[in-house]
């Protein structure tokens, strides 16, 4: 058998905190569902070392994290282009899994030109904590989590018992995700894309729109051409899907994230569809993002696609 240890974090970075595959069954009571940011790079950094898609593992937002485990562990960072370095010399790559020793620092840096928003470190095993309300995510501004704020330097998570050398080790090439400076996500037109005049969807689907430093793991706040209601702005409150794109009076998009609230007052115009909400997660200010209409039938297909190109690639 194989003993548990912990993790202890030697440096935090800017935002590093415990996710999951979020907080179901809690939105009528105000609870968000949290969670990773980006879904897809998380679920494959667990399936990487032999975890559940769902597994408790770390959001590194801007990199520059690091931390030493005291028992030798399978690990597996994905998401932003970092760097990797081990105190043995090894520079594992990511997208992969690799062994970390007992003792031995493992350490992210942001080098210069790189590309995406948040990384997602899995360890083999993930870790043991008692799940608030069905989950592990932390949801930062009502202090939920078990731990239910940012890590810090000296940290301690206790360790999870791994289920052996996980199976497949690297994610091929031709499915590791990028991205770019700018985007162009799919959207769904809805539930109230009545509300604003025919010129502003096709603003709305034409032009880019940039993403500002007003923007965090509740939203990101767009600035782009106006988008203009055919009335008021303002709705009766009702339910927010991650991904909807609210549009306020001041028709500048706000496109609504994992830690959003559950209801809200402004007419939506769209919503990403889900499996395009990775990219959307990766975003960082200065970023560009377009919006392409589809139905509802395409947004499904494009799921059952991500599905099978996984599965094929032993990722089920």
């Amino acid at each position: 058998m194989i003993a548990m240890g912990s993790l202890t974090v030697r440096r935090a970075g800017f935002f590093t905190t415990v996710q999951d595959g979020g907080r179901y069954g809690y939105q009528p009571y105000g609870v968000p569902v949290s969670g990773a940011m980006d879904w897809l790079s998380a679920e494959l950094a667990n399936r990487l070392v032999g975890n559940p898609a769902g597994t408790a593992l770390l959001e590194i937002t801007l990199g520059e994290f690091s931390c030493v485990m005291d028992r030798e562990n399978w690990v597996a960072v994905t998401g932003a282009d970092v760097a990797v370095a081990l105190d043995s010399g090894a520079s594992p790559g990511v997208w992969q899994a690799f062994k970390v020793m007992a003792g031995e620092e493992l350490r992210l840096s942001r080098p210069p030109g790189t590309t995406g928003m948040r990384s997602y470190m899995a360890v083999a095993g993930g870790f043991r904590l008692d799940p608030v309300l069905g989950s592990c995510s932390t949801f930062v501004a009502a202090g939920i989590g078990p731990l239910p704020r940012p890590l810090k330097a000296g940290d301690r998570l206790d360790l999870g018992s791994p289920g052996g050398v996980p199976v497949p080790q690297a994610l091929p090439i031709r499915l590791r995700p990028r991205f770019p400076k700018e985007v162009t996500v799919r959207v769904v037109l809805g539930p109230q894309a009545h509300r604003f005049t025919d010129e502003a969807v096709r603003t709305f689907l034409g032009e880019v729109f940039v993403v500002t430093p007003q923007s965090d793991r509740t939203g990101y706040r767009l600035q782009g051409p106006p988008i203009r209601h055919t009335e008021a702005a303002d709705i009766i409150s009702d339910p927010i899907p991650t991904g909807a794109v609210q549009v306020p009076g001041s028709g500048q998009p706000v496109l609504l994230m994992v830690d959003h609230r559950v209801t809200g007052g402004y007419a939506k115009i769209a919503t990403v569809i889900g499996c395009d909400l990775p990219l959307v997660g990766q975003m960082a200010p200065g970023s560009g993002i377009r919006f392409g209409a589809v139905s509802v039938d395409q947004a499904h297909a494009a799921r059952r696609e991500l599905r099978q190109a996984l599965a094929a690639a032993g990722f089920a």
